[in-house]
């Protein structure tokens, strides 16, 4: 029985071990010390295109970290995800870890539809570039198009953009969906999905206090993209018991503090 057991364990291709080092082995250590290096050099930071980020998270957002942003309602949260995104592609050259694969940045959308993301993105790239607001009149679809995909491509990102059905999808679907960009022969430097709460938690652990459900499908995100160093950002709501805060008279200029272990 114990030779069964030890054998049926034995596995060189556990996905749950990210690294493994063996000082006897030069080739692990080298492969961990070239991680070390990226990350001094700020080759694991993707750029935003505000200064203000920039500085606030030291260079930018870190490749394999996950960034939940909270927010009320009616506070920007969509239009800082989908500025994010145009951001990334426009103000970053692709460093890759695999140099055979092709950099990728997706955006989903389990919120707005289709046509109001991409009008948005013109918009805002428009702007951006000729200091002017676009007269949509005067522009065809193919156009429009062909603008977003020039100025999204300009560093040799590919860029992906989805909307999803949140009742009909769940944190499986997202993973296998990336494990599907993967089999294409990309990788995943950015992934802003406006927003994950939106998501069922099916298939996550429910047994515990209110909340674990969430909490877990959160990690699960979280692990899942810090194993392809994959910068991720979603926007979260937070809860009603926030608004009585401002109703009770809390500024503005203090809500963030008072927030605090709530």
């Amino acid at each position: 029985i114990l030779e069964a057991l030890s054998t049926s364990v034995s596995d060189d291709n556990d996905p749950a071990v990210i690294d493994e080092i063996d000082m006897a082995n030069v080739e692990s250590v080298s492969k961990i010390l070239t991680k070390t290096m990226a990350i001094k050099m700020g080759n694991s930071k993707l750029k935003f295109g505000w200064k203000l980020w920039n500085q606030i998270t030291q260079g930018g957002g870190r490749r394999g970290e996950c960034c939940l942003a909270p927010a009320l309602q009616h506070q920007y949260k969509s239009g800082t995800c989908r500025s994010i995104f145009m951001q990334i592609p426009r103000y970053n050259i692709p460093v890759m870890i695999d140099k055979n694969k092709k950099p990728l940045v997706v955006y989903i959308s389990a919120e707005d539809d289709t046509p109001i993301i991409m009008s948005f993105m013109y918009q805002y790239l428009y702007l951006n570039k000729f200091k002017k607001s676009p007269v949509m009149e005067d522009i065809t679809p193919a156009e429009m198009a062909e603008f977003i995909k020039t100025e999204l491509g300009v560093n040799g990102y590919h860029v992906k953009i989805m909307k999803i059905n949140p009742s009909e999808w769940s944190i499986k679907h997202l993973f296998n969906k990336v494990l599907q960009w993967e089999a294409e022969g990309f990788e995943l430097h950015a992934m802003l999905f406006d927003y994950l709460a939106k998501l069922p938690t099916t298939g996550c652990t429910v047994t515990g206090p209110g909340g674990t459900d969430v909490r877990d499908m959160l990690n699960r995100y979280r692990n899942f993209f810090n194993i392809r160093e994959t910068f991720s950002y979603t926007p979260w709501q937070i809860s009603t018991e926030a608004k009585q805060l401002i109703r009770n008279g809390t500024p503005d200029s203090t809500f963030v503090k008072e927030m605090v272990g709530k």
